[in-house]
């Protein structure tokens, strides 16, 4: 009888930790004990050293919800000591049963706060990016014109209802042709109206001049049958206004597209350099 007392009591004890860490997840928990995992598992994606500063969070339940903060991301040798990648802080709320579809992924909300990208090109045209990011995909198939959709019906691969992005820096510097672009995303937010829509709203700076954009575009259901997308919007850049509005009938088969657009001012300096059909001073 020993034997199975001793089964029992093992199946017992598994029980009792399965039923622990189930609560632990459910109420919410940082995973210190992941920590060192998970930064030397990204390390060996990245081939660059991830550290993480502050243990992942994590609680599951019809959403899950995962926060990780104090990521940063080491830079090549050769591109100095700055890191290539730091972020503060980024959350993710998952819904849960999307993982078990053949759907798209449906998120509840997503935020970044602080974010700072170093991209860089030696004399050589060399990048800082991780090999991983820059290794071109070879043996991809284009779909015929006429392949139907996936069952589904769905054409994206993951649908998000919040979106809340602040203080984001991208900066690109390039050593052979001497060089730089800065884009600041002070703060950029989507959000879902009553009629189902996506109100996009952000500001910021390019190149130190500061940039905007508002539109209103069609929602959820919209993206994951890619039928009737349309919308709106308007964007500055400096004295650049540009506003827009397209309609689009079919995004499987990217058919009946309706494209209104129209852009005026005077592109301001550094802001011309980007792009040989610009001129400073000359208004458009």
């Amino acid at each position: 009888m020993r034997p199975v007392r001793v089964l029992y009591a093992a199946g017992a004890l598994v029980l009792a930790g399965l039923v622990l860490v189930a609560t632990l997840l459910t109420r919410g928990t940082t995973l210190g004990w992941l920590t060192t995992r998970l930064a030397a598992e990204a390390s060996e994606a990245l081939g660059r050293k991830v550290s993480l500063t502050e243990a992942p969070y994590l609680q599951v339940g019809s959403i899950l919800e995962l926060r990780l903060r104090g990521v940063q991301v080491a830079n090549a040798e050769w591109a100095g000591d700055e890191a290539l990648a730091e972020l503060d802080e980024a959350y993710a709320a998952l819904k849960l049963r999307s993982l078990f579809t053949d759907g798209p992924l449906e998120f509840d909300r997503v935020s970044i706060d602080g974010l700072r990208l170093r991209v860089t090109r030696n004399d050589e045209g060399r990048s800082n990016l991780p090999e991983i990011l820059t290794r071109r995909e070879s043996g991809i198939r284009s779909a015929p014109p006429d392949e139907a959709p996936p069952p589904d019906g769905s054409v994206v691969p993951f649908v998000l209802d919040d979106l809340s992005v602040r203080d984001v820096v991208l900066r690109r510097d390039n050593g052979k042709q001497g060089t730089q672009q800065e884009l600041r995303i002070t703060e950029l937010t989507q959000t879902v109206n009553e009629a189902d829509e996506l109100l996009v709203n952000a500001r910021g700076s390019l190149q130190n001049q500061p940039w905007s954009l508002q539109g209103t575009h069609s929602g959820l259901r919209s993206l994951l049958t890619g039928e009737m997308l349309q919308g709106e919007a308007e964007a500055r850049l400096a004295d650049l206004a540009l506003t827009f509005d397209y309609r689009l009938a079919d995004l499987n088969r990217l058919e009946n597209l309706i494209l209104s657009a129209r852009l005026a001012g005077t592109p301001p300096e550094r802001i011309a350099d980007l792009s040989p059909l610009l001129n400073v001073g000359e208004p458009l």
